[in-house]
């Protein structure tokens, strides 16, 4: 079984260079912590941190342990927490079995970019995703997800782009999803005042890691 994860952390802006400069040398060994793939992004002073375990739960810390000390701790609980989780909002597809989730090629290029909702629109947002979701299962990058902190969505994406009919049925037998899907979602979005073009809605963020495990016969190698 294989389970994905989201999560965000926040650290000084005079930091970044160490952390780079640390990412740059880390050599994550995938295998020990059963992690299939890890891709680690920046924008500003936030990283968001996206991978994938089999069959277990690995903590951000257990395979990112060397930044720690150059991360914030994020208030909100008792426990110092040095991550914050992002949660699965929309997905084209999802893992059945190691052998159908497995990457096909070498050559894969994590793609990471994020968003503002308006609060006040983050529940119409969701209800019309899942929708979409369950109506119209594998309608995308197969490896394509979105997650949402609070009001800030990251969405994870590979390039080349992988379409694949699910191996399973989605839960919905409606046919509802908007046609006009763009015109809908558009009055969502806080648009980014930053933005290098006009109204700017998703923003692509750097890639500081990227590390992919191959697996023959249903075993890392």
């Amino acid at each position: 079984m294989i389970k994905r994860f989201c999560y965000m952390a926040q650290y000084e802006k005079e930091k970044i260079n160490i952390i780079k400069e640390i990412i740059n040398k880390t050599k994550v060994d995938l295998k020990s912590v059963n992690i299939l793939t890890l891709s680690l992004f920046n924008y500003e002073e936030t990283l968001f941190l996206y991978y994938e375990c089999i069959n277990e739960n690995v903590a951000p810390t257990e395979i990112l342990g060397s930044i720690s000390l150059f991360l914030k701790s994020w208030p909100g609980v008792k426990e110092e927490r040095l991550w914050v989780p992002m949660y699965d909002i929309f997905h084209y597809n999802k893992p059945i079995s190691i052998e159908q989730w497995k990457r096909k090629s070498a050559a894969v290029k994590p793609l990471g970019m994020i968003a503002k909702i308006k609060p006040e629109m983050i529940s119409s947002y969701i209800f019309y995703h899942h929708q979409y979701q369950e109506e119209n299962p594998g309608d995308g990058d197969k490896y394509g997800i979105i997650n949402l902190h609070e009001n800030l969505m990251f969405f994870y994406l590979e390039e080349p782009c992988v379409k694949e009919k699910p191996q399973y049925q989605g839960d919905l037998s409606t046919n509802n999803t908007p046609s006009n899907w763009g015109e809908v979602m558009d009055p969502h979005f806080i648009y980014w005042e930053d933005h290098s073009q006009e109204k700017e809605i998703w923003k692509h963020i750097e890639v500081l890691l990227h590390i992919c495990q191959n697996i023959v016969g249903g075993k890392l190698c």
